[in-house]
């Protein structure tokens, strides 16, 4: 049975989990009490290549603490985070993950969207990516409108005013803070927005039939338009994926559908499907992909393999399409149906090039059928 979340009780810290120890743990390794997970950043080549404690991993130093309260009240989202999704997500997870579950409850339908979806509003990518581009917004100012004197001419928030090259850090610094609050405001109220719009959306979880095991990263939901469009996180045509664990995939399919959905859909899927997100998980990563000792390097092996497969598919094809030019330039001299051609063809059964030439045996079949169709209407005529 799934519960309504609490109120957050009162903690104060700074070392703060953007993605939940309690989501970390199903892709993780437990040796003894701990939980270890094998890790690669996108900066790196390879995995590390000692495995990472989840205590040290999907973290950063007060990205939860309000930057202008001096009280207690500061670490209250980190506390509504913690104190909920630490103690909601497991019963959250096995609940998804039970085969038997084939339908839930409305209440059950909103902490299902709460508990998975806070992981993409909760991520500081947004957060860094927007103080980027307010530092390169400064260095660029200062760069080409700076006088002799170091003097920067700039307007800010509708004012215009001036700085001197010196104070570029304080600006940096005083913008982050902006940035931060403004983060902080837009995380939880567009979590609500977006579980209060889809109610209805269809839930489906997916289990990895094949030794495949899945993957998952420092920004785990993936979501995209199905319509090709521009992406907006509210937009109905929106599929998204998230890793559940090793074997299960959630998808979530938003909708216009005004009837309250509480099915949850199950399948099986195939290795295919496991190597598509997986991959899909690492182009939507900030930095950092993890999973189970062993999952990452065996990703990486898979992703050789699969460009090395295409790479001998594409040679393998231009080898028999330069196999196949002499035939093709006779049957077009010749004509497709032609007795000649016929001939031609047959010519060639034996020749150990063409024997075994997928190609060309569907091209004898097909003319040889043809030609017995035509014999057969002349002689009915």
């Amino acid at each position: 049975m799934i519960k309504e979340f609490s109120v957050a009780k009162f903690t104060k810290k700074e070392h703060q989990h953007f993605i939940p120890k309690a989501y970390l743990k199903n892709f993780a390794t437990q040796k003894e009490n701990k939980y270890f997970v094998e890790a690669k950043s996108i900066e790196e080549v390879y995995p590390k290549e000692k495995l990472l404690s989840i205590n040290d991993i999907c973290v950063q130093k007060n990205v939860y603490t309000t930057p202008t309260v001096e009280d207690e009240s500061k670490y209250h989202l980190e506390n509504f985070y913690a104190y909920n999704i630490e103690n909601n997500y497991t019963t959250i997870y096995k609940y998804l993950v039970n085969p038997i579950v084939l339908r839930t409850t409305s209440i059950g339908k909103r902490n299902i969207l709460f508990c998975l979806m806070h992981l993409y509003f909760r991520t500081p990518k947004f957060l860094n990516s927007q103080n980027i581009k307010s530092n390169h917004f400064f260095d660029d100012l200062a760069i080409r409108n700076a006088d002799t004197n170091g003097i920067v001419p700039i307007e800010y928030f509708g004012q215009k005013g001036y700085f001197h090259v010196d104070q570029i850090e304080n600006l940096k610094e005083h913008q982050r803070q902006i940035n931060k609050i403004t983060f902080l405001q837009n995380n939880f109220a567009g979590l609500k927005k977006f579980i209060d719009e889809n109610q209805n959306a269809r839930i489906a979880v997916y289990k990895i039939a094949e030794e495949v095991n899945l993957i998952s990263s420092d920004n785990p939901v993936v979501m995209g338009s199905s319509n090709g469009l521009e992406f907006n996180v509210f937009d109905k045509s929106n599929i998204i994926s998230v890793p559940l664990d090793s074997k299960h995939f959630l998808k979530i399919f938003l909708n216009e559908d005004l009837n309250e959905n509480l099915e949850i859909f199950r399948e099986d899927r195939d290795k295919w499907f496991a190597y598509t997100l997986n991959q899909s998980v690492e182009d939507n990563c900030e930095k950092w992909i993890y999973g189970k000792e062993g999952t990452i390097k065996q990703h990486l092996k898979n992703k050789e393999e699969i460009i090395l497969g295409s790479e001998l598919k594409i040679v393998e094809y231009e080898k028999q399409l330069e196999i196949m030019k002499p035939v093709c330039e006779f049957i077009e001299k010749n004509g497709f149906l032609s007795e000649v051609t016929v001939n031609y063809i047959k010519s060639y059964l034996g020749n150990p090039i063409y024997k075994n030439n997928t190609w060309f045996l569907n091209i004898f079949r097909d003319i040889t059928e043809k030609r017995q169709n035509l014999d057969n209407n002349a002689f009915d005529s």
